[in-house]
């Protein structure tokens, strides 16, 4: 029996051991199979697959070299500013002088339209820039055709001058009593009265060196020229809101006699205030 028992226990050892050796040598198969399985790794030209931007804008197609040449500068502020300020009257003729044309601007700019909150202060910003811009082109044409106004009497150069900044107007007349209400609000008015100054020292000087002879005492003659000229044009700029003549010719016809008017009085020397009040109450 105890032969037998003997035989017993190493029977079992032994197919404990085999079942052992079978599980390990599975396990080396199932290693070997793993580390004979090739990976696949990415190669460099995989990796610029994934990312073509970044790798190419820095090199050269042609070499391969790296390109030192940087891109566009992205606009500044006071650029982008402009530039959607220059978009927005575009869109004035449809939307008026309103917030509206602003966010017309800004998506005419690749921007979202509430982008126009980079203008603080409203339409009344696309207000001053359309008469900023408008002043600083009458100041181009007028030095460009200095030459050929030589030739004119001062008030014809006045009139020439007026109507050229009159027809900046045309296209935006309809919407134009908008603007000029956001203009007189209380704190729009210090720039209204200095955008207003500006133009009325170009009429001025569009009418050469005689106009600059004094018409009254010193302390009053530049004053008085200076209101004078800018009462007949802001006579005319409303006048022309309330036409509907072909190509505004009843405006043109009213800035002439407002004009001959006004240099009816400035020949009335010696100053005579009495005398200057007669002659604008004949006008017609």
């Amino acid at each position: 029996e105890n032969v037998a028992k003997m035989l017993f226990v190493r029977r079992r050892s032994l197919n404990a051991l085999q079942a052992n050796l079978g599980a390990r040598s599975c396990l080396d198969m199932v290693y070997r199979g793993l580390v004979s399985t090739p990976v696949h790794r990415l190669q460099p030209h995989d990796h610029a697959e994934q990312q073509p931007r970044h790798e190419a804008c820095g090199k050269d197609e042609i070499n391969g070299q790296s390109n030192t040449s940087e891109g566009p500068e992205e606009p500044d502020d006071d650029t982008m500013r402009l530039r959607l300020l220059d978009a927005a009257l575009n869109a004035v003729p449809e939307h008026g002088w309103t917030v509206s044309a602003l966010s017309a601007g800004a998506v005419a700019c690749g921007l979202s339209p509430v982008a126009h909150g980079m203008l603080p202060r409203g339409p009344v910003e696309l207000v001053r820039h359309f008469t900023q811009t408008c002043n600083s082109k009458l100041k181009a044409e007028l030095e460009t055709r200095r030459e050929e106004m030589e030739g004119l009497q001062v008030q014809n150069r006045l009139i020439f001058a007026m109507q050229i900044r009159l027809k900046m107007l045309e296209p935006y007349v309809k919407s134009w009593p908008q603007a000029l209400a956001l203009r007189m609000l209380p704190a729009n008015l210090q720039e209204t009265l200095s955008d207003a100054h500006t133009l009325v020292e170009l009429l001025l000087d569009s009418c050469g060196e005689s106009a600059q002879s004094p018409l009254g005492p010193p302390m009053l003659d530049a004053h008085m020229k200076r209101a004078g000229i800018g009462a007949v044009y802001g006579a005319a700029e409303l006048y022309m809101l309330t036409d509907r003549s072909p190509g505004f010719s009843d405006t043109w016809l009213f800035l002439e006699r407002e004009v001959a008017a006004l240099h009816r009085v400035a020949g009335t020397l010696p100053f005579n205030p009495a005398a200057i009040l007669f002659g604008l109450l004949q006008r017609k």
